[in-house]
């Protein structure tokens, strides 16, 4: 038995309307009275606690969130720098000669810069050149364990080899060539 949209409307509207019953005398009076203004004894003193635990958890939930985050985004290289700079002794070495009886070169290496240890066998005095349109000098180094240590910076660039030569006594002991890229 369907009943159309007209007759259900008709239906509901007949039916008499109830009165609410009158409270707001009631309610007035607990608050002037201060009954519901104030909630039950201890609960806001432990909502309170709630409150703040909560904020203590977020905020620590939020620091964790962030270096998690921060230390996935760095690059190694660039997080050992930040606590350090790294010794010349750790650095990838790029080339090393000899010359018997004479010298030695060792050429490390990390990004941009190179370190440049020469060792003379005679103990004369020691010079080290560089091309200079690819590399420019930008520390001496003497607290490394041997012989100071030139550091050398690739120039802006610079792209392709880089001779580096080695001389004892005036005279040129050994020479190479190194990449810049």
């Amino acid at each position: 038995m369907a009943i159309s949209d007209d007759d259900l409307v008709r239906q509901l509207e007949s039916i008499p309307q109830v009165q609410p019953p009158d409270m707001r005398e009631a309610v007035m009076k607990g608050v002037e009275a201060g009954v519901l203004a104030r909630p039950a004894r201890g609960t806001r003193a432990a909502t309170r606690r709630h409150v703040l635990a909560g904020l203590a958890w977020a905020a620590a939930i939020v620091i964790v969130v962030a270096v998690a985050v921060e230390r996935k985004n760095l690059p190694w290289q660039q997080t050992s720098a930040t606590m350090a700079p790294m010794p010349v002794e750790q650095w990838p070495v790029v080339a090393r000669i000899a010359v018997p009886d004479e010298g030695r070169l060792t050429v490390r290496r990390n990004g941009d810069q190179f370190a440049i240890q020469p060792f003379a066998a005679g103990g004369g005095p020691v010079s080290v050149a560089w091309d200079q349109k690819k590399l420019l000098m930008s520390d001496v180094r003497s607290d490394t364990k041997g012989p100071e240590v030139v550091i050398l910076q690739r120039r802006p660039g610079a792209s392709g080899k880089a001779f580096i030569q080695l001389n004892v006594a005036g005279h040129e002991v050994l020479k190479t060539a190194i990449s810049v890229e």
